[in-house]
């Protein structure tokens, strides 16, 4: 079974799905998405996958691209070693701080998709600016 990830070295989403892949001991291709570029946007890409993000992951006839939906589907596929707790609670546990982690500003600044953002942003050029949390977390 070909496993696949097209990804974006700068993006964490795709360092998520990464990750999972290396804990678990999977192998897979990867296949470099120029975000800078606006590869994500052409044609031959948008054909794969309609919402011109990364990562997108395939493996057989599965295909997706959000990744804590891939994570997820690679923990109930490939069942050892575990990513997620046994204990429905603490997986309950686990899923909230993992939601709360994906969708911290550093993570995914303001909902921007440009890579960039962090180049031109004045809050990269601090790092301790980045320890702020938004007080709704």
């Amino acid at each position: 079974m070909q496993r696949t990830l097209f990804s974006y070295w700068r993006s964490s989403a795709s360092y998520r799905v990464r990750i999972a892949l290396a804990l678990k001991g999977l192998a897979y291709e990867t296949v470099a998405v120029d975000l800078r570029a606006g590869e994500q946007h052409g044609h031959a890409y948008r054909a794969r996958n309609p919402q011109g993000r990364v990562p997108w992951f395939t493996d057989g006839d599965f295909a997706c691209g959000q990744s804590l939906a891939v994570i997820e589907w690679l923990e109930e596929t490939y069942p050892g070693p575990r990513l997620l707790p046994a204990d429905p609670t603490t997986r309950a546990i686990a899923r909230r701080l993992y939601e709360r982690i994906a969708g911290l500003p550093i993570l995914s600044p303001h909902g921007h998709t440009d890579p960039a953002w962090f180049d031109r942003n004045e809050l990269f050029g601090n790092p301790a600016s980045l320890l702020i949390i938004p007080d709704h977390y």
